[in-house]
């Protein structure tokens, strides 16, 4: 019995990653949303505001739809913050009062209203690290916001001497280029989604 015929698909070109730097960054949109535990964190969706990256990942957006490709929101270009609670520790409610003094300190006049809707369109800045990880025996290299900081840190230049450290596969050194991995930026995921939100 013969086989069905098929339709050859060309392999995809290998999309451009965010080198590890520190970037001012404005959000594109933000949703509160829920770990697998129930403990909510609030999921925002950025994109490189200034600089030689401007506009980073709408351009790898609108790449895609223009190759037919899924459109999706790149999963590199969103960071979690949890949401602290009376059990919450203290390291997790410095963290959640530390981004919103440094947003509000990025934003002339801005202050915080509680709702995520108005975070929408407001600056700070982003250190980045590589995150590796494996899927179907590959390594997979991720441009992944860890620490945030005010934008005048990173227009000082002061935020880039103080990266976060890669976290590798290996658990050592830094990390290779993509292109030397297997030319894929990103890993696909089920809870990637296009931009904006609903």
């Amino acid at each position: 019995m013969a086989l069905p015929k098929y339709t050859r698909r060309e392999r995809k070109p290998a999309r451009e990653q965010l080198p590890k730097d520190a970037y001012v960054v404005k959000i594109q949109n933000a949703r509160l949303q829920k770990w697998d535990d129930g403990a909510e964190y609030l999921e925002i969706a950025y994109d490189v505001s200034e600089g030689k990256y401007a506009g980073f990942y709408m351009k790898q957006l609108n790449e895609a739809k223009k190759n037919g490709e899924d459109a999706v929101w790149p999963y590199d270009a969103r960071f979690n913050l949890n949401i602290p609670n009376d059990k919450s520790k203290d390291w997790e409610w410095n963290k959640y009062n530390e981004f919103f003094t440094q947003l509000e300190d990025s934003n002339d006049g801005y202050v915080f209203s509680g709702d995520p809707k108005d975070l929408k369109g407001k600056i700070f800045g982003g250190k980045m690290r590589i995150k590796q990880s494996t899927k179907n025996g590959h390594t997979y290299n991720n441009t992944q916001l860890l620490w945030t900081c005010t934008v005048e840190d990173v227009r000082s230049g002061n935020a880039a001497k103080n990266l976060p450290n890669d976290k590798l596969v290996n658990g050592g050194g830094s990390a290779p280029s993509q292109t030397a991995l297997d030319g894929f930026v990103n890993v696909p995921t089920d809870s990637e989604t296009e931009v904006p939100w609903d």
